[in-house]
């Protein structure tokens, strides 16, 4: 036995059936001839050596023990499974021997750890192995210790063995994938990136760096935003965030620097790569040069809106035309044959006063009285066609004449409000342009609405000329009613469009069936703004035979884009030149709103005014019958309406110095129980009339800090929305503390409830509930001011299911408001 086999302490007897394990190795272990090896028969063992042997039979993964100077080798059968075959034969052989071709790689490791004592390890190295009748390279991952003898010397080397050859192969195979759809990716002309999960770039193709000029390095993480127009980075940034934050593509337009620092417009795309589960690992983008498209449809667009002017400016020509002819016509019937009549009847009262004969008499007078019906009805004529106020008095008089003739040849009550047009000429254009709008509205009421009552408003708005005609009629699906079409039987609505499209200003029609018809419009009373097309007197020549194409918005353009201007744009030019038309109005907008504010205020403040005139005359009538009780009753009743219409005045005015930054509340304590009394006692009559009956639940002792007479106009206007399209139902007003520091104010009705996807829409200037046939018609005011009153205070509004069905508005106000804004 070899000296450095041997131990100072006497090897123990081998218990019979040693070693214990029953697996196919330990059986080879027991049937081996040791005896004709270094080590030696088992009796003279070491306790140490065969201590490693059992813990190596005893490992799950693949291990081996090298003892003595040679490192005779022992191992168990996961070794022999990963190994192969041809490390049977090598049981109790040197490690030498039995590795072979391997032992190049790994003798120096063993050898190293049998001289320092310390691990070593190796990770997916790869080693040439007898696997069967062939040599095969694997790849192991293996660690190497020292075993140390019973006097603490090294006498061996352990090795546990890991095969990695699959995990290498397969990270090889993706790696050389990569490296081909990476190859594949540098020829397209696009420009190819990727991102991570949480969408920082780790990849980008050649394309990008050779238009670009960037290097890899500055072009991964966020690098890249130096190639994107500094105008166009924050709407860039913003629609990767939410395209991360929903996990959905997006799609954008954007300028890109190229190498020369030129900028080009390009379409980006970016799509995300999901797992198995679903979970976005990779973000995929390109983006597309379409820099020749976007200028060829910017000039495209151009082209559209000098057409679209053209168009127009042709238009208004045909309408000064035919309202010169129907002046004319008018002027020759009054003139002429309005002389011829008068003479005629002239004649026939002479005659008629010089005949004795009664028969005779009775003839002429039926004579007199026909040519008295003739000349009414020449009358009208004159005024349909055009009225000589509007010649002689302008445009304020001349609508009056029209409405007043209008309501009392159809019995319609109109209330006409007309405000600065007193002594003030517009331009013929415009001045026709507004009468004919009027007349045009008027006379579908009178064909179509059914309508018992119709608001009729023509006002000066600073630079504006701002109308509307409302009635309570029968209504109509407006949702197409301006939007030309083939085969359209009515081009009423379509007509007045473009009298005031054309004149630069914007109409609109709000109407369902059953809620009523408003038609709003607004002209400026100046030339429009800058940037806007130039009028064109006639149509550019050589525009005429082409075949119309497809401009509408998104349609692909490609290169025949400079062309498609030689055409008959006709209906299909619409839609684009409105929604330049619109863009061109954004700058307006500010402005308008003020107007539109203002506009409503008389229509917020004629309700109260109305009701009191009629509480007040009532008064008088009891007075005069003697009954003293009910005109005080009554008195008192116009007192409250009149005290509502101070505060609703003042909110009014409160809010609209919101708009300008002036609006400061009024904070002082507030009983809530009573403020919410006098807003039922203010809707009692309304309540009563409609048969919708009010219960209040306010919690006892309730004080806050609040404005009282905005949040009283906040009330009112919920608890009169739920009055009106409450169906008759019960309201139900809530208030209640939520938390130490909020108040929470609830008004509940049981009508036909509020489409969710409306909701959003409430709280926005002059925006109505459409779709519910029981909604009564309105300007769409009071939520706004709801809105706006809210915020000011520092609380919130929103609206939900009511919890007997119907809509439920609920008002959370602090209990101590701070202003909001001021």
């Amino acid at each position: 036995m070899s000296p450095s086999l041997t131990s100072n302490t006497a090897p123990r007897a081998v218990a019979p059936g040693w070693p214990a394990d029953d697996g196919p190795m330990a059986a080879l272990i027991r049937a081996h001839d040791w005896a004709a090896t270094p080590l030696g028969p088992p009796a003279s063992w070491p306790a140490s050596l065969r201590l490693a042997v059992d813990t190596c039979l005893g490992c799950g993964f693949a291990s081996l023990v090298c003892w003595g100077p040679e490192l005779v080798q022992l191992y168990n059968d996961a070794a022999q499974r990963i190994l192969g075959a041809g490390l049977a034969p090598a049981l109790g052989r040197p490690a030498r021997q039995a590795w072979g071709p391997a032992w190049a790689r790994v003798g120096p490791l063993a050898e190293q750890v049998l001289r320092s004592g310390k691990p070593v390890l190796g990770e997916d190295v790869p080693l040439l192995l007898q696997r069967g009748s062939a040599l095969e390279t694997a790849y192991l991952t293996f660690s190497l210790g020292a075993l140390r003898d019973e006097s603490g010397a090294v006498a061996g080397v352990c090795a546990t063995v890991l095969e990695t050859t699959v995990k290498v192969r397969a990270v090889a195979a993706r790696r050389e994938s990569e490296a081909r759809i990476h190859a594949i990716a540098d020829l397209v002309p696009d420009l190819l990136w990727s991102d991570d999960a949480g969408g920082h770039s780790d990849w980008v193709n050649r394309r990008w760096l050779d238009y670009t000029g960037c290097s890899e390095g500055d072009s991964l993480g966020q690098g890249w935003h130096a190639s994107i127009h500094p105008e166009d980075l924050p709407a860039l940034l913003a629609r990767r965030r939410g395209a991360l934050q929903q996990g959905a593509a997006w799609e954008s337009e954007h300028r890109i620097r190229r190498f020369d620092g030129d900028f080009r417009w390009h379409l980006l795309r970016a799509e995300p790569l999901r797992d198995a589960a679903g979970h976005i690992v990779q973000w995929l983008g390109s983006a597309t040069d379409i820099h020749e498209q976007r200028l060829s449809r910017e000039l495209l667009e151009q082209r559209v809106a000098e057409r679209t002017q053209a168009l127009r400016q042709l238009l208004l020509r045909v309408e000064s035309v035919q309202d010169e002819e129907r002046r004319r016509i008018a002027r020759e019937l009054h003139d002429s044959l309005g002389q011829y009549l008068a003479s005629l009847l002239l004649a026939v009262g002479v005659l008629k006063a010089e005949l004795a004969d009664a028969e005779a008499r009775r003839r002429l007078e039926a004579l007199e009285a026909q040519l008295q019906r003739v000349d009414r009805e020449l009358d009208r004529l004159v005024f349909v066609l055009r009225p000589t106020a509007l010649e002689d008095c302008g445009l304020g008089e001349g609508v009056e004449a029209y409405v007043q003739t209008w309501s009392d040849l159809t019995g319609v009550a109109v209330d006409l409000e007309l405000q600065g047009l007193d002594r003030m000429r517009l331009p013929v254009q415009m001045q026709a342009a507004a009468f004919r709008v009027v007349q045009e509205s008027l006379t579908n009421v009178a064909k179509y609405a059914q309508a018992s009552q119709v608001s009729v408003s023509l006002a000066r708005r600073g630079r504006q000329l701002v109308g509307s005609v409302e009635d309570d009629g029968v209504g109509f699906d407006a949702t197409d009613a301006t939007v030309p079409a083939p085969n359209r039987v009515n081009w009423g609505l379509l007509g007045m469009q473009e009298r005031i499209e054309a004149l630069g200003g914007s109409f609109a029609v709000e109407s369902q069936p059953g809620t009523g018809t408003t038609v709003l419009w607004r002209v400026p009373l100046r030339p429009a703004a800058a940037g806007a097309p130039p009028p064109v007197t006639s149509p550019p020549a050589g525009d005429g035979g082409a075949a119309p194409r497809d401009i509408r918005p998104g349609a692909e353009h490609g290169q025949h884009g400079l062309d498609a201007h030689h055409g008959d744009w006709g209906q299909s030019a619409r839609p684009l030149a409105q929604m330049l038309l619109g863009r061109l109005a954004e700058a307006e907008e500010a402005v308008r709103a003020r107007d539109d504010f203002l506009a409503i205020v008389g229509h917020q403040l004629r309700s109260p005014m109305n009701a009191l005139s009629l509480q007040l005359h009532a008064a008088e009538r009891w007075l005069g019958q003697g009954d003293g009780a009910r005109a005080t009753d009554g008195l008192q009743r116009a007192r409250r309406i009149l005290r509502r219409f101070v505060q609703r005045a003042t909110v009014l005015l409160d809010v609209s110095r919101l708009n300008t930054g002036q609006f400061r509340l009024d904070i002082a304590p507030v009983d809530v129980s009573a403020l919410v009394a006098r807003v039922l006692d203010g809707c009692a009559q309304d309540a009563a009339f409609l048969g919708a009956p009010v219960r209040a639940d306010i919690e006892p002792g309730l004080a806050a800090h609040w404005d009282a007479q905005a949040v009283e106009e906040v009330l009112c206007n919920l608890v009169g929305n739920a009055i009106k399209h409450g169906a008759g139902g019960a309201v139900e007003v809530t208030a209640a503390r939520e938390g130490a520091a909020h108040v929470l104010l609830s008004v509940a009705d049981r009508g036909p409830g509020i489409d969710p996807a409306q909701q959003l829409r409430l709280s926005e200037r002059f925006e109505r509930v459409v779709g519910v046939p029981t909604m009564t018609s309105g300007f769409g005011i009071g939520l706004w001011l709801v809105g706006q009153i809210v915020r000011a205070h520092g609380g919130t509004v929103d609206v939900a299911v009511g919890p007997r069905g119907g809509s439920s508005f609920r008002v959370k106000l602090p209990v101590s408001a701070i202003p909001a804004r001021s």
